[in-house]
C-alpha cells in the first residue's frame, strides 16, 4: 500500500512528537495508521514503550504484549493488581516512563486498561494521578476487531455491572482524563470512490438492502471450494475460524504433496519465548507449488510482510527456498531470525534487551487465512467465507483488505445479518465529538 505523506500525517506527527496530550489516533481501514506509527517510531523518545493487547499485534510493531510488559498473571484484576509482587526492574522502568503507545486498541479490554492505570499510579513518576502522569497514545479503529471476552466473563461487561462495555473507552480511568482524538480520513488502500463509500457504509452500519444486492450481484462466485477460483494463484480465502483456514491449506498441501517432495523445517528457538510470540509456524511443511505469505519485511526490499508467493523449489544444502512473486520475479529466501526483546533500563534510559530468538523460513501456507490474522494486510484478490463464529467488525475487516471491488469473490451472498457493527461503538462516537480531524 503506497502512502503519500499528506498534511494530516504531518499534523498528526507534530502532535505525537511535540504534544503532551493523551492521544487516540483512529481512522478507517487503509488510512495509514500503521504507517503513521512507524514514522513516529523513527523519532520516538527514549523513555517510551510500544505495547499491544495480543502477541500478533505486538510482533507487528516490534513491541511487547501488555501482559508481558507489566508481568500480569492469569486472573489479574483491577482489584488485585496492586497486591501482586512486581520485580524491582519493572518498577524502575515504569518510574522512568514518559509515554506508553498501545497499538490495536480496539482489542484492549476496559478492565485491562484499569489494571495498567492502577500499576502506573502506584509506580509512575506522578503517583496517584491517572496513568501515573505518563502520556498514553492509542492507535486503532474501534469498528474493527473487538476485545475477546470469554463466555464466563460477559456478566462483567453489561449495563449496571462493573463496566458498561468491554471496550477501553469504558475503563474507569477514562472518566478521569481527557484524550485528544485524531481521525485520519484519507484512504490509501482503495482508489475507487464507489468501493470506498460502500466500505464506509459497512463500517458504520448504514448499509441498505439495495447496497448489498448491488455488491452481491457483482461479486458472488458460487463455486465448490477447492475448484475454479479457489485455486487461482495469488488468491486468498479469508475465513472466520482457524479450523476453516487450516482445512483449506492442508487440503491443497496434500494434493500438491502427491506430486512433489515434501519439505519440513523446525524452528530454532533460543531462550524462553511464549508461543504467542512465535513469528512463523514452529513446524513448517511445504512443497513446490505451495502458495505462501511472507511474514517479514525484506532488508533488500524484495518483499514485505503480507506479500504472496508460489514456492518453486528448495535447496536443502544451501538452505534457500525459491519463491515466485506476483510480478513474475523469482527470489531466494533463507531462514530469518526474529529477535524477541523485552524492555530494560540502562543509565536512566529504557532500552530493548534481547530475551531470545526464533529462526524459521519467513513464510506460512496461505491459500487461506483467518480474518483476524489478515488485519493489517492488503490483498489484490480474495475470497470471503463467512461462518457462524462471527464477531462485529469482521465483514468490514475482511472486505477492506482488498484493493479493488473486482478483486473480491464471495462464496455466498452477504446478508444484512453479516453486517454487525456494535451499537455501543456507534453510541460512543455519537456522544464524543471529534476533537481534531486532520
Amino acid at each position: 500500500m503506497s502512502i503519500t505523506i499528506t498534511r494530516e500525517f504531518k499534523d498528526a506527527l507534530e502532535l505525537l512528537k511535540h504534544g503532551r496530550e493523551h492521544l487516540f489516533i483512529t481512522g478507517k481501514a487503509g488510512t495509514g495508521k500503521s504507517t503513521l506509527l512507524k514514522l513516529y517510531q523513527e523519532t520516538i523518545p527514549d523513555n517510551s514503550v510500544i505495547l499491544a493487547p495480543t502477541g500478533i499485534a505486538a510482533l507487528n510493531v516490534g513491541g511487547q504484549t501488555i501482559h508481558r510488559f507489566f508481568k500480569f498473571r492469569p486472573g489479574t484484576t483491577p482489584e488485585n493488581v496492586t497486591k501482586t509482587f512486581m520485580q524491582g526492574s519493572t518498577r524502575r522502568i515504569i518510574r522512568n516512563l514518559d509515554a506508553i503507545i498501545i497499538d490495536e486498541v480496539s482489542m484492549l479490554r476496559a478492565d485491562l486498561l484499569d489494571c495498567v492505570d492502577k500499576i502506573l499510579r502506584k509506580y509512575g513518576w506522578e503517583r496517584n494521578k491517572p496513568f501515573g502522569g505518563i502520556r498514553m497514545i492509542f492507535f486503532g479503529d474501534l469498528y474493527q476487531l473487538p476485545p475477546v471476552v470469554p463466555r464466563n466473563e460477559r456478566n462483567i461487561f453489561q449495563k449496571g455491572s462493573l463496566y458498561e462495555t468491554e471496550f477501553f473507552f469504558d475503563a474507569h480511568v477514562m472518566k478521569e482524563v481527557p484524550f485528544l482524538r485524531i481521525e485520519l480520513t484519507k484512504v490509501f488502500r482503495q482508489k475507487d470512490e464507489e468501493f470506498i463509500d460502500f466500505l464506509n457504509r459497512i463500517r458504520e452500519n448504514s448499509i441498505t438492502s439495495e447496497d448489498l444486492e448491488w455488491f452481491n450481484r457483482q461479486n458472488v462466485a458460487r463455486f465448490e471450494e477447492g475448484k475454479g477460483t479457489g485455486t487461482r494463484d495469488y488468491f486468498v480465502i479469508l475465513t472466520s475460524t482457524n479450523r476453516q483456514a487450516d482445512e483449506i491449506n492442508l487440503r491443497h498441501l496434500d494434493k500438491l504433496g502427491q506430486l512433489n517432495p515434501i519439505y519440513k523445517n523446525s524452528a530454532e528457538i533460543v531462550g524462553k519465548i511464549s508461543r504467542e510470540m512465535y513469528s512463523a509456524p514452529e513446524e513448517l511443511v511445504f512443497c513446490r507449488g505451495c502458495q505462501v505469505m511472507m511474514l517479514t519485511n525484506d532488508r533488500n526490499n524484495q518483499f514485505v510482510n503480507g506479500t504472496l508467493g508460489i514456492i518453486q523449489g528448495c535447496d536443502r544444502v544451501g538452505g534457500q527456498v525459491e519463491i515466485k512473486l506476483r510480478n513474475g520475479k523469482v527470489i531466494s529466501v533463507g531462514k530469518h531470525k526474529w529477535e524477541v526483546n523485552s524492555y530494560g533500563l540502562h543509565e536512566g534510559k529504557i532500552v530493548s534487551v534481547p530475551e531470545g530468538s526464533f529462526t524459521q523460513f519467513p513464510f506460512r501456507l496461505c491459500w487461506a487465512i483467518t480474518i483476524h490474522k489478515s488485519q493489517g494486510n492488503t490483498f489484490e484478490n480474495l475470497g470471503l467465507m463467512l461462518g457462524r463464529a462471527f464477531a462485529p467488525g469482521q465483514t468490514y475487516v475482511a472486505l477492506s483488505r482488498c484493493t479493488t471491488l473486482e478483486g473480491i469473490k464471495l462464496f455466498t451472498e452477504i446478508q444484512m445479518s453479516d453486517i454487525m457493527t456494535d451499537p455501543r461503538i456507534v453510541r460512543y462516537f455519537e456522544r464524543e465529538n471529534i476533537d481534531f480531524e486532520t
